[in-house]
């Protein structure tokens, strides 16, 4: 059996990649640098003090994470039965200590083995072993940066979140129980339940769906169709209701199950641009 090349590809300027980088990454990292932990030139053990620094926040630790996978045939051209045995590991390093050698999590993956690596698994990683050890290490002052991939499991959302795409167009039925979510009625902030209470007539305890939601907040439009036959243009708004109930703000600011985990333990993280790993010092 001959092994087969992977796909790669280079996007770095696709006008997604080079938005998110102009518009999101470069303004986050300049608005953080003030607060990164820096070093005496050519003193690597002393830590620089700023006389200007504002002692109040918290000095940022920048936490670069990473995976790899390996298999026991990837050395090989040509091999007699699959790929080989696998190997995870996931791990982080830190711009003081270095690598959080308690941090890391190895697994080997497979159909036959330990399953396959996660968002979930990574949220508890973080929760379990990053993040405590990072906290052990560091003194209060210290808030970890925590750089993340921006891949596909990295961008997971806990089971709870406000997605459109997760609810149905009418009440109950086979949709997620989602939290609590907002909107703004005369200026003020309403929480609106995404759940009937328990008492409700028809539908006790069940998720309201779209409709239900939209017009609790005045936004139904019944001219409009539920959703979109495929995928809605983004370019027309509205297109549908569920278009509408997406552009809403509490769903427009949910955060992924990683950001949600980490910002929860007091730290921060921010997501890499897709096609530059030169940015993640792991690398």
């Amino acid at each position: 059996m001959s092994h087969r090349k992977g796909l790669y590809f280079d996007g770095h300027d696709w006008p997604d990649v080079v938005s998110y980088c102009q518009e999101h990454f470069l303004p986050m990292m300049k608005e953080y640098e003030r607060r990164l932990v820096r070093y005496v030139v050519g003193d690597v053990e002393t830590e620089f003090k700023d006389p200007n620094c504002n002692f109040v926040e918290r000095r940022l630790v920048l936490c670069a994470h990473d995976e790899m996978m390996a298999q026991s045939n990837d050395a090989t051209d040509k091999y007699w039965k699959g790929v080989g045995h696998g190997l995870h590991r996931s791990d982080v390093i830190c711009s003081t200590v270095g690598h959080l050698v308690d941090a890391g999590e190895s697994m080997e993956y497979g159909k036959n083995h330990e399953g396959y690596w996660n968002g979930e698994m990574f949220v508890k990683q973080l929760n379990e072993k990053i993040i405590p050890t990072f906290e052990r290490i560091h003194r209060p002052g210290y808030q970890a940066l925590f750089l993340i991939d921006n891949s596909q499991g990295h961008s997971a959302y806990a089971e709870d979140a406000l997605l459109v795409s997760r609810m149905n167009i009418n009440p109950a039925g086979k949709q997620a129980r989602m939290r609590n979510g907002w909107f703004l009625r005369d200026g003020i902030q309403v929480e609106q339940d995404m759940v009937f209470p328990p008492d409700h007539p028809q539908f006790p305890n069940e998720p309201k769906g779209v409709k239900t939601v939209l017009v609790e907040q005045g936004l139904h439009q019944p001219r409009l169709r539920g959703k979109c036959a495929s995928k809605c243009n983004t370019d027309a708004t509205p297109c549908c209701n569920k278009r509408i109930l997406e552009l809403q703000p509490d769903f427009q600011q949910q955060k992924s199950h990683i950001q949600e985990s980490i910002e929860k333990a007091g730290h921060l993280c921010i997501f890499l641009p897709k096609f530059h790993c030169e940015l993640n010092f792991i690398e």
